[in-house]
C-alpha cells in the first residue's frame, strides 16, 4: 500500500511546480475585500509499497478535491506550493490527498497544518492513509 509522507520545506529553487489554495470568503478590513496569503511549500513523498496515482488534492473548495494528476513511484518526492489564506494559519488548516494504488484502490489521506506551541513555526500532522470502499 502506497503512504504519502508530506513535510514542510522551503522554496524549491528552479521550475515552476504545482499550486493549491486553502481560502473562503475574502476577509474584510476597513470595508474592503482583502485576500492575503501564506506560501507553505510541502514535500511529498511516497514511502510505502508500489506506486500512488494522485487524484485530487482537497483543500476545502469542493467536496472531492481539485485534480491532481500524478504518479509518485516509490521513495519518489515532489514538491507543491500550498497557499492558505493568512488569517487561517492561527486555527490551522486542513487538506486531503486521494490517491489510487496498482490494484486501483482507492485511499484518501489528511494531513493537519498548525501553529506549534512555540508560536514561532508550523507543525504538519499526517494522517494513515484510508481505503475507501
Amino acid at each position: 500500500q502506497p503512504f504519502l509522507n508530506v513535510k514542510i520545506v522551503s522554496k524549491p529553487s528552479g521550475g515552476s511546480i504545482k499550486q493549491f489554495k486553502i481560502a473562503d470568503d475574502p476577509k474584510y478590513v476597513d470595508g474592503k475585500a482583502t485576500q492575503e496569503f501564506y506560501p507553505i511549500y510541502l514535500s511529498i513523498t511516497n514511502i510505502g509499497n508500489g506506486f500512488a496515482n494522485t487524484l485530487t488534492f482537497g483543500t476545502g473548495e469542493n467536496l472531492t478535491g481539485v485534480g491532481y494528476k500524478d504518479v509518485f513511484t516509490v521513495n519518489e518526492s515532489k514538491e507543491v506550493l500550498l497557499n492558505v489564506q493568512t488569517h487561517k494559519m492561527g486555527k490551522g488548516v486542513g487538506f486531503f490527498i486521494l490517491y489510487a494504488d496498482s490494484m486501483t484502490n482507492e485511499y484518501i489521506q489528511n494531513y493537519e497544518i498548525k501553529r506549534n506551541e512555540s508560536g514561532v513555526g508550523y507543525d504538519l500532522d499526517v494522517g494513515y492513509p484510508v481505503l475507501i470502499e
